[in-house]
């Protein structure tokens, strides 16, 4: 009887040898999951996609007898109009720290940003635009309250893990005057340089 038993034992051992594993190892399983998540992210920078960007920076003084210094945040829409070519509206929030006295402002603008390297992970990109900032006192100090605020830069995106949330980092030109609309005498300009960052999501 025990012969008998033992032959269905072995009998059964190439049937359980050729069987499908019933699951996936700890690491396969995550790096199923990785790359359906990289397979469910959309390529970046298409016709058509919009994102919504959380940003701040600070920008420094060029001039050698002006110390002052201006931090930002500010919170940007945008919209692929064309492959790799975005529109963007920003409403920016200003602190002014200049002698004699520091100002608040507001500062809507509108950008052009063209990614002239997309490898989807990342971009580089270079930008242009203007603005028109409203601020509590003068600015720079002995100018007006309204002023043009006309940029250019260039930097860079960064996706986030595998999500289509990008980091951004770049750095620009940093220009505030009032074009001269109350004569050359009342038009103190600023020009400094300014690096931000920022968060952008699709939206």
């Amino acid at each position: 009887m025990r012969y008998f038993q033992l032959i269905g034992v072995v009998s059964l051992i190439p049937a359980v040898a050729s069987a499908e594993p019933a699951a996936l190892s700890a690491g396969e399983l995550s790096f199923d999951i990785d790359q359906e998540a990289q397979a469910a992210a959309p390529e970046f920078g298409l016709a058509g996609q919009t994102r919504l960007t959380i940003g701040t920076g600070v920008a420094f003084d060029l001039e050698q007898d002006d110390d002052s210094t201006d931090f930002n945040l500010n919170v940007a829409w945008s919209r692929f109009v064309v492959d790799d070519f975005e529109i963007r509206l920003e409403l920016g929030g200003w602190y002014f720290d200049q002698e004699p006295d520091a100002a608040w402002g507001i500062n809507p603008n509108f950008v052009l940003r063209w990614h002239l390297v997309n490898k989807n992970r990342w971009s580089i990109y270079t930008d242009a635009g203007i603005g028109f900032a409203l601020t509590s006192d003068d600015v720079p100090a002995g100018g007006t309250s309204a002023n043009f605020t006309p940029r250019a830069g260039v930097g860079l995106t960064h996706a986030i893990g595998t999500s289509a949330n990008r980091l951004e980092l770049g750095v620009r030109w940093h220009h505030i005057s009032n074009a001269r609309l109350t004569g050359d005498a009342n038009n103190p300009d600023r020009d400094g340089i300014m690096g931000y960052a920022g968060i952008s999501f699709p939206f």
